[in-house]
C-alpha cells in the first residue's frame, strides 16, 4: 500500500528524467548523472546526482566582427568621438565625388590651384600647382578651395613628395589662365559661415594633377596617360605651369 510520500517521491523521480530526456535530446548526450558534460559553445555544463543541467552564472560567447564590432569591453559614451570644425568638415569630402562635380559642372571657369610649405618664421616656398576648381556660376571660387583644401594639400603631397612632407603645413592659392599672379585664400577669411553653408559641397568641385604612382586623377587611353581631350602629356617638371593640366 502507498503512502501519500512515496507517491510524492515517485511523482519527483518522474519529473526528473523527464527533464533529463529532454536535456539528453537537446545537446544530443546520453544520460549520465554525476558526471560533466560539454556544450558545443565551449561552455562547462555540469549535472547534479539528480540529472539537473547547471549552466555557469556569467559565461558569455562573443562573435569576431572582422573590425566593425568590439569582441568585449564597453565603450564608455562620447569616446572617440572627434569635435566638428572647419578642418574636420572640410576632410570628409571625398576625392571622387568632389571630381565628378568638378566634371559635371561644364559651364564653369576652371581656376589653377596651388599649395606652398609655411617653413620657420616668414620663409615660404614656391607655389606648386596641383590641380584646378570649379564653382557654380564661378559664384564661389574662393569658398571652393577652402572648403577643399584637405584635398588640395592631400594631393600635393603624392605630386612632390619630397618637397610636401607629411607634417608640413601650407598655404593654399589660385589662378586663373590669363594670369600670371596667385591670389592666396587663407580659410579662417573665407569663413565658416560660406564654407558650411548647406548643399555647398554640391556647387564646387576639385580635380588634380593626374598621378601615374597612385591613379588619382588620371584618364587613360589605350594604356597610356592622357588628358581629357585625349592627347598625350609630359609628365615630367611637374610644379612648371603649363597651358594644360593633366588629370
Amino acid at each position: 500500500m502507498s503512502t501519500p510520500t512515496m507517491t510524492l517521491g515517485r511523482g519527483i523521480f518522474l519529473l526528473l528524467a523527464i527533464v533529463q530526456s529532454v536535456h539528453s535530446a537537446a545537446f544530443n548526450t546520453k544520460p549520465d548523472t554525476g558526471h560533466m558534460l560539454r556544450n558545443h559553445f565551449s561552455g562547462r555544463i555540469t549535472t547534479t546526482s539528480f540529472g539537473l543541467v547547471a549552466l555557469p552564472s556569467q559565461q558569455r560567447t562573443s562573435l569576431n566582427m572582422g573590425g566593425f564590432g568590439s569582441g568585449g569591453g564597453t565603450k564608455k559614451k562620447g569616446a572617440g568621438k572627434k569635435k566638428k570644425g572647419p578642418a574636420s568638415i572640410a576632410s570628409k569630402l571625398k576625392p571622387k565625388s568632389q571630381w565628378d562635380r568638378y566634371m559635371a559642372n561644364k559651364d564653369g571657369t576652371a581656376f589653377t590651384v596651388a599649395v606652398r610649405v609655411i617653413g620657420d618664421g616668414e620663409e615660404r616656398g614656391e607655389w606648386l600647382k596641383v590641380g584646378r576648381v570649379k564653382s557654380e556660376k564661378d559664384e564661389f571660387t574662393e569658398v571652393a578651395v577652402a572648403k577643399q583644401r584637405a584635398l588640395i594639400a592631400e594631393h600635393s603631397k603624392r605630386l612632390f613628395p619630397l618637397k610636401v612632407l607629411p607634417k608640413d603645413r601650407v598655404e593654399w592659392a589660385y589662378t586663373s589662365e590669363e594670369s600670371d599672379e596667385w591670389t592666396q585664400v587663407v580659410p579662417k577669411d573665407v569663413g565658416e559661415e560660406a564654407q558650411n553653408q548647406a548643399g555647398i559641397e554640391k556647387k564646387i568641385g576639385f580635380e588634380g594633377i593626374g598621378d601615374p604612382a597612385t591613379g588619382f586623377y588620371c584618364h587613360y587611353s589605350e594604356g597610356r596617360l592622357v588628358d581629357k581631350e585625349g592627347s598625350d602629356e609630359n609628365l615630367t617638371g611637374m610644379g612648371a605651369r603649363p597651358k594644360k593640366i593633366i588629370i
